[in-house]
């Protein structure tokens, strides 16, 4: 999108300009970001990498940088989020001439990061979120009683701020921010991929992931749920060889350097530093759960409280049925007697339903880490960079079912393995619960796991990364001699995988020096023995510079860039296939124009229904991406 005229940057595609945070946060536009899952390391990263563009009129995407808080404060509870992001918008549209141009186009160039559980319902935005939620009411007789039903259902307390959002944005262009809507134009970066959308007959939302416009983010290492979860420092007794006290590795190296090491040790099936994909045992048609050594064909675990999550509810179904390993954590006589990692490791097909009150499902990950084959709960997940088709297979690599047929799975699980025909099935590339399948599937993932890791930021110089390294991923360039451990290539993998060797073989060393250092002196010697710990720990994270090996050239916010880079090049999507096609470009809103009218909503609820009625009940579906539509001629 930018002039012909203008000379871009030096740098790879794509050129990302972020918004002036400082300039907006002096006009209380934005607040600063906030540390937690990306907040503000999103912004960091794209300002110290090539990608970014200082130049406005060069860039080819524009990324705000924080996002408005949608309450006023925790006492009052006041709902402000679409008014601050009327205005937000407002201005930016205002001051600068991006927005404009992107209407103009049709084009979804504005990224926003919004890192809640639920995405644009819980940040920036205000409930309920539903289509046309400000569009004035259409009769002037009946405006002024439509305009406070109006007002009622979208709690607006405040009737000049609901008249300021009408005021900036009336006449349907609301419609360009509305999470709910399928002309929008402003891109959010989600950690969930939960389309509810498309599933209501009314059109509204909570979370709102809208396939082809908002992209997944892989879960980072700070979620309770991330590439460590479940990863727990070993015992004192086992770090310190027995020597016990002190708290072991745990206080020596600090839980997250320990966590790694620990990640780095086990988080493979075939070799050192091997994720379960590469390996050999992947390679293997015919591997089961036999051969991995449980007797559990699925597993999860994990906390089920009355009736707030279905998909969890659905679950407690299998529990007790043989070879499905289900547990209820928070009864106390099933909490899990191993770590949640070697359970996986141990299973062979993994569930990753969402998490409370329908939050971000999480547990793909480390199911992917150690050789699980992740079972999805929604067939119409948005999957973390779906949009690499070639590089992330997603629809070969995972199962995904409905929660109403969980019931079903143990028959299922049955008929595959008495039926000579699942075996055949699987070869075609169709999804089962056959061992032959599940190595397939295993093989089809093997590329994934790189992608998912946030490699470039964590073992990094930046300031938001979780563990202080005084060295860098291999492909990052800001820490001198091209990265940590030789650099990159064969060479430098191998020397940063013996790097991170020789550290984990230290780690009882270290729990034994802390756990001696405690007993001698007090207090004071445990502290002086964690500090030295602690730049021991530092010293580990610069020798591997990696989780895995990994360069960190395919790591997650690499792949969020080349999503992007990918979306210059597409050819403009058509109208959905449930879209009345009219003449006049499909006009009345039954089809391309906006604002679009109720019955539109109900057609793509009731098409997204037949097609989950006539596909594998087993298989992954990516929904339609909204459709290209000239927006400045629609308003």
């Amino acid at each position: 999108m930018p002039p012909a005229t203008c000379r871009s940057s030096p740098g790879p595609s794509p050129r990302v300009f972020v918004y002036p945070l400082a300039q907006l946060r002096a006009l209380d536009l934005l607040p600063e970001p906030r540390s937690w899952r990306l907040g503000r390391a999103l912004m960091d990263w794209v300002q110290a990498s090539g990608y970014h563009e200082p130049v406005g009129e060069c860039a080819d995407y524009f990324l705000v940088p924080s996002y408005p808080n949608n309450i006023d404060n925790l006492q009052s509870m006041k709902a402000y989020g679409d008014w601050r992001m009327a205005r937000l918008f407002h201005y930016l549209r205002s001051h600068w001439p991006f927005w404009n141009r992107s209407v103009a186009a049709g084009e979804a160039r504005h990224l926003l990061l919004l890192p809640c559980d639920h995405g644009p319902g819980d940040c920036a935005f205000d409930r309920p979120i539903v289509p046309n939620k400000w569009s004035p009411p259409a009769g002037a007789a009946e405006r002024r009683a439509l305009l406070r039903q109006q007002d009622r259902r979208n709690n607006a307390w405040n009737a000049t701020m609901a008249a300021q959002i009408r005021e900036w944005w009336g006449g349907g262009q609301w419609e360009l921010l509305n999470p709910a809507s399928p002309a929008r134009l402003v891109a959010f970066l989600l950690f969930s991929g939960w389309a509810d959308q498309i599933r209501a007959p009314s059109g509204a939302c909570l979370n709102c992931f809208a396939h082809g416009l908002d992209v997944r983010l892989p879960t980072p290492e700070d979620h309770s749920c991330g590439p460590l979860c479940g990863v727990r420092p070993p015992p004192p007794s086992e770090a310190a060889g027995g020597g016990g006290g002190g708290g072991g590795v745990a206080g020596a190296l600090g839980s997250l350097a320990a966590r790694r090491a620990w990640l780095a040790q086990h988080a493979h099936v075939g070799g050192p530093f091997r994720p379960w994909g590469v390996g050999a045992a992947a390679a293997t048609p015919g591997v089961g759960v036999a051969e991995r050594g449980s007797n559990c064909t699925m597993f999860w675990a994990g906390a089920v409280r009355g009736n707030n999550n279905h998909q969890r509810t659905a679950l407690m179904e299998l529990a007790g049925v043989p070879r499905f390993c289900v547990t209820n954590s928070e009864r106390a006589n099933q909490q899990l007697q191993q770590r949640l990692p070697t359970a996986m490791g141990a299973a062979t097909f993994c569930f990753s339903p969402r998490g409370w009150q329908h939050g971000d499902s999480d547990r793909y990950l480390p199911a992917l880490l150690h050789g699980c084959v992740p079972v999805m709960l929604d067939r119409l997940e948005g999957m973390p960079l779906q949009e690499l088709r070639r590089e992330l297979p997603w629809a070969r690599a995972v199962l995904a079912i409905e929660p109403d047929h969980v019931a079903r799975l143990p028959k299922m699980a049955s008929d595959a393995a008495a039926d000579a025909a699942g075996a055949a099935g699987a070869a075609a590339g169709v999804p089962g619960l056959s061992a032959a399948s599940a190595a397939r599937m295993r093989e089809a993932a093997a590329p994934l796991w790189e992608r998912l890791l946030y490699t470039t930021l964590e073992f990094s110089r930046m300031p938001e990364r979780a563990l202080k390294c005084v060295a860098c991923a291999a492909h990052r360039s800001d820490c001198g001699g091209g990265g940590a451990g030789g650099g990159g290539g064969a060479g430098g993998k191998r020397a940063r995988q013996g790097n991170y060797r020789r550290q984990v073989a230290d780690l009882p060393r270290l729990g034994r020096r802390l756990a001696e250092g405690g007993a001698r002196g007090g207090r004071r010697a445990q502290w002086q023995g964690q500090r030295a710990a602690r730049a021991s720990a530092e010293a580990a994270c610069a020798a591997s510079g990696s989780y895995l090996g990994e360069s960190g050239s395919r790591d997650a916010l690499e792949g969020l860039l080349a999503v992007l880079r990918q979306r210059l090049a597409a050819t403009p999507a058509p109208l959905e296939p449930w879209a009345e096609r009219r003449g006049g470009g499909g006009g009345g809103g039954g089809g391309g124009a906006l604002p679009l009218d109720a019955a539109w909503y109900r057609r793509r609820a009731k098409w997204y229904a037949a097609r989950l009625a006539e596909t594998n009940p087993l298989s992954l579906i990516e929904a339609v991406r909204p459709a290209h539509r000239r927006a400045s001629t629609n308003l």
